[in-house]
């Protein structure tokens, strides 16, 4: 991959990863196809995106600022004899889209009608060229396309969260110790709370592996006032034998 294929490649992540950020589906088409590179599904509606790289042009005075991006909206096909150019239809792609300095910008395919567009990052100081002024500012991607409510209901919950996380102390589980994370009232952490809240003291892993070589499974759940199951689980976490055929085998081998 060339550098300029790495550049597009570039482009075309920043500007899904936007639409993502609004709380936006993409999708990406399948084959070399088609004229866009991937879909966007706004609240229900599929629109084609068709990403492209800016070209910076400098400001006449400074030219350490970048005053404008132009976007050559031309596509070249390169078969074993030419290379061919051609322009994009409505057919084909819905909005343009290019990034630059962590901004995403979308442009309608309307908007464009000719081989080129630019977005000025800075209003041109006399009157030259203001019929073709196109402000980026107006093309942001949060300007043309809303936030949905539900993704900022959603996204004001989760940073509310980490900011009441932020400010809380630490916590420590008050029967290990162990640093404990969450906003749980029992003041244990997930190994404690299970122990301290299981209905029967299940016998150690030595106790139980002796009685289940000499004892039924239903006689030692009523023992420990549990289901059979429960046995069968206990044998499970302490890595023993809890199906018949296993044990029998176990019993003849050590025979």
């Amino acid at each position: 991959m060339n550098y300029t294929q790495s550049i597009g490649c570039y482009v075309e992540l920043e500007c899904m990863c936007s639409f993502i950020k609004l709380g936006y589906t993409c999708c990406i088409p399948y084959g070399n196809d088609a004229k866009y590179d991937f879909i966007a599904d706004i609240n229900g509606k599929f629109i084609r995106i068709q990403c492209k790289s800016p070209v910076l042009i400098k400001d006449t005075k400074d030219r350490n600022v970048v005053s404008s991006l132009m976007l050559s909206l031309r596509n070249a096909t390169t078969n074993t004899k030419e290379t061919v150019t051609h322009g994009y239809t409505e057919d084909q792609v819905d909005y343009f889209a290019t990034y630059y300095n962590d901004n995403t910008y979308v442009i309608p395919i309307k908007d464009t009608g000719s081989s080129s567009f630019t977005l000025r990052l800075i209003e041109p100081k006399n009157n030259i060229g203001n019929d073709m002024f196109h402000a980026a500012e107006d093309y942001k991607i949060e300007n043309v396309f809303n936030e949905s409510k539900e993704y900022l209901d959603s996204k004001s919950k989760y940073d509310n969260r980490l900011i009441h996380r932020d400010d809380k102390e630490d916590s420590y589980c008050t029967n290990c110790g162990c640093s404990i994370t969450g906003e749980g009232i029992t003041g244990l952490c997930i190994d404690c709370w299970h122990k301290m809240t299981r209905k029967a003291e299940r016998p150690s892993k030595d106790e139980l592996e002796k009685m289940i070589y000499t004892i039924p499974f239903t006689t030692i759940a009523k023992q420990y006032d549990v289901t059979d199951n429960a046995v069968r689980k206990w044998c499970k976490s302490y890595e023993l034998p809890y199906k018949k055929s296993e044990i029998k085998q176990q019993n003849n081998g050590n025979q």
